[in-house]
């Protein structure tokens, strides 16, 4: 099987679909199960009720200790997030309180996954309902929506997508993609966090802190990423992290 470039061999018994129960039938449309937001974030279910457990992913309940757990919107944004940042080689601890933040700073439901740049095209038509459009600012109605729409290109990245630079597993960037000459392009970084994961002993000793401009530790990250004062750089889209965890679902569901 192949969820939007995740390659699932139905004969193995890999950690994606082991033990891989279906939603209950009388679950709402726009909740997934923990199997569910494992396929989109492209991680196990083992690694995400252990972030539930941890409080690290928000969950609408719906089971107990080590159990199914309901998800919702933002749950599948922060374990998107996740998943990316792992496949960049973050330990999933560290992946997981830089999603955190994120949903602090950003309305991880709508603004990080960026389906409102497809929303907002002036060749996407709206549908005529309005039953159609009431929740549209959601993440999942969103992309319902935008499914039927040829403007949507599945597993592309998009002008305004959030990018997340870390450089030397220390200085955490958010930036956007921008048109620059006809290329696509990062833009300019706005540091948000500092952290240390090459340092820490254990996931617990890991943390973000805030940075804020006017603050000297802002001027500093900022100087350090425009002179490239770095020895390895990694970016991620999130954005397309969260708009292929909701491809990959859609797909699921119809199997």
């Amino acid at each position: 099987m192949d969820y939007h470039g995740l390659q699932l061999d139905s004969n193995t018994n890999c950690t994606y679909c082991q033990a891989m129960p279906r939603r209950r039938k009388d679950t709402p449309e726009e909740v997934f199960s923990t199997t569910e937001v494992a396929i989109g974030a492209a991680l196990s279910r083992r690694n995400i009720l252990y972030l539930v457990e941890r409080g690290l992913l928000p969950d609408e309940g719906g089971g107990s200790y080590g159990s199914h757990r309901d998800l919702g919107d933002e749950a599948l944004g922060r374990a998107a997030i996740v998943g990316g940042l792992s496949i960049a080689g973050l330990e999933i601890v560290a992946a997981a309180k830089i999603a955190e933040c994120l949903a602090e700073d950003m309305e991880i439901g709508s603004k990080a996954s960026n389906f409102r740049a497809y929303l907002d095209d002036k060749d996407f038509i709206f549908p005529n309902t309005y039953e159609e459009t009431k929740n549209i600012h959601s993440n999942y109605f969103a992309h319902k929506t935008l499914l039927n729409s040829p403007i949507y290109k599945s597993g592309a990245p998009k002008i305004s997508d959030h990018i997340i630079t870390i450089e030397d597993g220390i200085y955490v960037y958010h930036c956007n993609l921008i048109e620059n000459d006809s290329q696509i392009t990062i833009g300019l970084p706005k540091p948000f966090g500092l952290t240390n994961f090459s340092t820490a002993q254990k996931s617990d000793e890991i943390n973000i802190i805030d940075v804020h401009p006017g603050m000297q530790k802002y001027d500093e990250m900022k100087l350090l990423y425009e002179k490239h004062y770095f020895t390895v750089r990694i970016s991620v889209n999130i954005s397309l992290c969260i708009r292929n965890a909701y491809d990959r679902i859609s797909k699921f569901r119809k199997e």
